[in-house]
């Protein structure tokens, strides 16, 4: 075959596998990195990305520094907003990216001649289920846009002739999107077809720009070692890391029982698993080092390599399948070397393609909602209080508010100090109280409650603060709702949802200066939010600041012009001023009359549109 027509049957392979996954939706960290994540709605704030970490999350304490990952993100949402098909789209093709580059690695560490070797290995990567993770997660786009990266970067090291300044560039590119790029130099270093010499000399620019990004992340408190509360401890950590050597090989080598949350624990030095593992580990290293030579021996020990920077990191996720998507391309193209003279084994290598395109295609239907997601990691975990959690929060969003009451309550029976799992049930407690007529305040209580003992394990909880004040609220404790509300501020003073319901308060008391003030705020936080500026018109207007409340129902009409409600109380404003003594009174009415107008053009016989336009043009 020629290269081109390889290449396009390799685009058509992945196009094809995971076609089914475009009709995906957003989960679990989707909805902090992207979906409630205001930063990347404005293209203007993509500066800042690279120098404030605390952009890549509405939740502060899930930052991460991974700018370009956010960069994309914000294109994605300056091209289609929240369809998250245009996500699903970018994520296939990085992952399709990566097949190729790989491909073409291959073709120049293996040479040409052996193009049946670089055509097995991209058809491994390309087809194996623990691509599925990377596909179908958009918050796993961090994992294909560091592998295309360093792919790039590292097909422009080995190609002839080289282009470094290009190799560079792509590696630090990577590292602004994950850690993960930071195996390059080790990759290079490794590269047995060179002197030591001349790897060391190659390898320097990269580990000086290595050195820059581990200063920044330091700089930034973003290393474990400048966390005030690391997730666990060093030596932990390693047990941990070597107990995880064990399931990723099982993934690789048996993916039939893959799981969003595996039944997997955190690894300690009294545990066989951890030693089983270790021995396991070294046997196979040594068995690599002492019996394979050359590229075979690089391809081998590329796990390694690529695992180094995630195993480093101590993360609250103990394993997730995206972690060995790039470090099992070594091991894909290693199998496809050992194989490429074994003619009699083609057959079973064809039907092993096979079965792996149709687990991948299985595994994308098993991500296409939430509910099937958890219900599938539940099924094979089922005591797993994490995933019980994710269960009923899908439960929750299909309406099936007792069956994910049930869930969190599961939850809380395996894990009682499980803060998420409580957080959701005393949600669900305010949801059924208030949908109850008349409203059930003994359920309203239980919710305080569940919010209060929250707030003693961590008393800056955001969806604890906001909800508590909202259950006060709706109780008639409007003194301790507010308290409640105020400290829900001064917590979160970037969160707008917190002015936001003590604005409501306030002007459930007729405050309405007082809530102006503060849905300024909200709408200095979310600028391009229509709802909010309509709402501090109406504040002003009830305040009787005419002029305020126009300038905020021209925002809001600017901002959303399809809602009529936003232009119709502009333009009933403006017909209001038009008739009293002011000198601007006919600019009042021309501006009335274009936003009626406009109204007309786009939503037909809205309320009283035509009467007002009636009105205007009696005096001419």
């Amino acid at each position: 075959m020629k290269p081109r027509h390889m290449a396009w049957g390799l685009a058509g392979c992945v196009v094809i596998i995971y076609a089914n996954s475009l009709s995906g939706v957003f989960h679990y960290d989707d909805f902090h990195s992207v979906v409630n994540n205001t930063s990347i709605r404005e293209v203007g704030k993509i500066p800042a990305y690279f120098s404030e970490p605390a952009h890549f999350s509405a939740d502060l304490d899930k930052i991460m520094y991974r700018p370009l990952l956010l960069v994309s993100y914000a294109v994605n949402y300056a091209l289609h907003g929240y369809d998250v098909l245009g996500y699903h789209v970018v994520n296939l093709l990085l992952h399709l990216g990566c097949v190729l580059l790989l491909w073409r690695i291959v073709v120049c560490l293996e040479g040409p001649q052996r193009q049946q070797v670089a055509m097995m290995s991209a058809l491994l990567f390309a087809l194996h289920p623990v691509a599925s993770e990377p596909v179908n997660y958009i918050s796993s786009r961090s994992e294909t846009l560091a592998g295309i990266l360093l792919l790039l970067s590292l097909w422009l090291a080995v190609r002839t002739p080289r282009q470094t300044a290009g190799s560079i560039a792509g590696f630090c590119a990577g590292l602004l999107s994950k850690a993960t790029a930071a195996s390059l130099p080790f990759l290079l270093l490794s590269w047995p077809e060179c002197t030591l010499s001349a790897r060391i000399r190659r390898v320097v620019p990269y580990a000086m720009a290595l050195a820059g990004y581990v200063l920044l992340l330091e700089l930034a408190g973003l290393l474990p070692t400048a966390r005030s509360e690391p997730v666990r401890s060093g030596m932990a950590q390693l047990a941990t890391q070597w107990k995880a050597v064990t399931y990723y090989l099982q993934l690789l080598l048996m993916p039939v029982n893959q799981s969003v949350d595996p039944p997997f624990l955190e690894g300690a030095w009294t545990q066989w698993a951890v030693w089983a593992a270790l021995g396991l580990s070294l046997s196979l290293l040594g068995l690599v080092v002492s019996r394979c030579r050359g590229r075979l021996r690089w391809w081998l020990l590329w796990p390694l390599w690529l695992a180094l920077p995630a195993s480093a990191v101590p993360l609250n996720v103990l394993v997730n399948e995206h972690r060995i998507y790039l470090a099992s391309a070594g091991l894909f193209v290693a199998l496809a070397v050992l194989l490429a003279r074994q003619t009699h084994l083609r057959r079973p290598m064809v039907a092993l393609l096979v079965a792996l395109a149709v687990l991948s295609f299985q595994r994308n239907q098993v991500w296409a909602s939430e509910l099937s997601l958890w219900s599938d990691a539940v099924l094979k975990a089922p005591q797993s209080s994490r995933g019980r959690v994710h269960l009923g929060a899908a439960l929750r969003e299909e309406g099936q508010m007792s069956k994910a009451r049930e869930q969190f309550e599961m939850a809380l029976l395996l894990d009682a100090t499980l803060l998420p799992a409580r957080i959701n049930l005393a949600n669900i407690l305010y949801e059924q109280a208030l949908g109850r007529r008349p409203v059930d305040t003994g359920l309203l209580r239980r919710a305080a409650a569940e919010y209060e003992a929250i707030l003693q394990v961590d008393e800056a909880h955001r969806e604890a603060l906001t909800n508590l004040g909202s259950a006060y609220r709706a109780l008639g404790d409007l003194s301790q709702a507010e308290g409640v509300y105020q400290r829900a501020i001064r917590h979160h003073p970037q969160y707008p949802d917190a002015y936001d319901n003590l604005a409501m308060l306030y002007a459930d008391q007729a405050e309405h200066l007082r809530a102006a003030e503060l849905l300024v705020e909200v709408v200095r936080l979310e600028p391009s939010r229509g709802e909010a500026h309509k709402r501090l018109g109406d504040q002003y207007f009830q305040a009787n600041d005419l002029l305020g409340a126009l300038d905020a129902y021209r925002l809001a009409c600017q901002l959303e012009p399809g809602e009529p409600s936003f232009c119709y109380n502009l333009g009933e404003l403006c017909f209001h001023l038009s008739r009293q003594p002011y000198p601007q009174a006919q600019q009042y009415g021309e501006e009335a009359e274009r936003v009626y107008g406009d109204l007309k053009r786009r939503h037909g016989a809205y309320r009283n549109t035509q009467q007002r336009l009636n009105q205007l043009t009696e005096g001419r």
